[in-house]
């Protein structure tokens, strides 16, 4: 599962603020962030497995993220991958609203997803499990593994610290913004969301930060753009010899 805060037009020196944590399983083999060989244009992690991204930018300054739906059961016997959709996103650039529109055409093919798309004019999403892509107002947003600012505990806790950072600092340090999402603090029983999954699965899923023996957060990332189009990617890696990355470069917008 993940879990994404976002600030879009809310910042005075940054258009978009964005901060993720990907968890996934510790052996689905998976690349640090960096420059694609077969497509240079874009930034992006890589899932070996399927070939996609989980987050990640291009030259031209779009952006995009996915993160799943959970369900208890999955409904699909031949699925998509979700991240060859951002993948796809990054290296064709098409307009955002456009493309989330034919994901929905073809949303039977997926499991449960919920996916943000952007440039330097508009940010958009669409969730497969919640109605039509929709262009996002200004705003700041909390999304993890249920529909667009749900009230789970991890998304407003997270969305409350995020947002007093940004607002209490003109140029935001992207580790400190990567700290907001590493809290392992536990969520009462009342406040866990009834996802179909065992109450004792959905305790060890309550935190920001996950560490489990076979799951976990394996990155945070985070994606910054000023209103002169620049760009600052910068991806923690909690994996032995991890280390945090940092990439800033002009788009070609700029």
């Amino acid at each position: 599962m993940c879990l994404i805060n976002l600030a879009w037009q809310q910042h005075k020196h940054f258009r978009l603020i964005m901060v993720a944590n990907r968890d996934e399983f510790y052996d689905r083999p998976a690349a640090r962030a960096g420059w694609w060989e077969d497509h240079p244009n874009v930034l992006a992690g890589r899932d070996l497995k399927a070939g996609g991204t989980w987050m990640g930018a291009n030259r031209q300054g779009y952006f995009a993220a996915v993160t799943n739906f959970r369900e208890a059961k999955r409904t699909l016997e031949q699925e998509h991958s979700r991240g060859e959709l951002v993948g796809r996103y990054l290296t064709e650039a098409p307009p955002p609203g456009s493309y989330l529109l034919e994901i929905e055409q073809k949303s039977a093919f997926y499991q449960g997803m919920n996916f943000l798309a952007g440039n330097a004019e508009e940010l958009w999403y669409y969730s497969n499990r919640g109605g039509a892509p929709c262009k996002l107002e200004s705003g700041i947003y909390g999304l993890s593994n249920h529909l667009l600012d749900t009230s789970w505990a991890k998304v407003v806790r997270s969305k409350v610290a995020f947002t007093r950072l940004i607002r209490d600092t003109a140029f935001p340090d992207p580790a400190l913004l990567m700290d907001v999402l590493t809290s392992t603090e536990g969520v009462p029983d009342e406040q866990l969301p009834n996802t179909g999954i065992p109450i004792e699965l959905e305790r060890l899923l309550g935190p920001m930060f996950i560490r489990l023996h076979h799951y976990g957060t394996r990155v945070t990332t985070v994606l910054m753009m000023d209103y002169d189009n620049n760009l600052i990617f910068a991806e923690r890696s909690y994996e032995p010899k991890g280390e945090m990355l940092v990439y800033s470069f002009a788009t070609e917008m700029s």
